[in-house]
C-alpha cells in the first residue's frame, strides 16, 4: 500500500550546537491523499544502542489536520537528560530519531548519527571522569537515514 504521507524534508536548524540547547527541526511533509487523523511526531535520543532502556523521548506532538499538499511545521525538543546517559556512552556516537506515526502506526523514521564532543582541545585529549555538560557540543550528521513502513491508512 502506498503511503499517503511522505517526509519531504527535515532540516536541523541549530547544528552543531551546545549539548544543552534545544534541538530545533523544520519538518515538511507531503500529503498525497486526505487522511482522517493527526500525525504523531516523536523525537527520541538513543542513549545506548545495546540497551533500549536508555532511550529518551525528548518530545512527542500531534499535528493536524494535515491537508493535501505540503505541510510545514517546526519541532523544538529539549536536550537529553544527561543524568540518564552513562558517562561512558556520552562521548560515543549515538542516534537521534524522528518517528512519524499515523493512528499509532509508525510509517517513517528519520535517523541521524549524533556525535557529542568537547570543543576544547584540552578536554578532548583528557576528558574528565564526570562530564562537563556546559562544555559539550552536539553534531548531527548531515545525511539522515530514512526508513519507511507500509501501514493501514484507513
Amino acid at each position: 500500500m502506498v503511503n499517503k504521507v511522505k517526509i519531504a524534508n527535515v532540516q536541523i536548524k541549530n547544528n552543531p550546537s551546545p549539548f544543552t540547547e534545544n534541538i530545533v527541526m523544520d519538518v515538511a511533509v507531503d500529503c498525497i491523499e486526505q487522511i482522517n487523523a493527526d500525525l504523531e511526531l516523536e523525537v527520541v535520543y538513543v542513549g545506548n544502542s545495546e540497551n533500549p532502556q536508555g532511550d529518551q523521548v525528548l518530545d512527542s506532538v500531534c499535528v493536524g489536520p494535515v491537508k493535501v499538499g505540503t505541510n510545514k511545521f517546526t519541532l523544538t525538543a529539549p536536550p537529553p537528560n544527561i543524568e540518564k546517559i552513562a558517562a561512558a556512552d556520552l562521548l560515543d556516537c549515538t542516534v537521534l530519531l524522528l518517528k512519524v506515526s499515523y493512528k499509532n502506526q509508525l510509517f517513517t523514521q528519520v535517523g541521524y548519527f549524533v556525535s557529542n564532543y568537547y570543543a576544547d582541545p584540552q578536554l578532548q585529549e583528557n576528558p574528565p571522569a564526570q562530564p562537563v555538560v556546559d562544555k559539550l557540543m552536539r553534531n548531527l550528521n548531515d545525511t539522515p537515514r530514512v526508513t519507511t513502513f507500509s501501514i493501514d491508512w484507513d
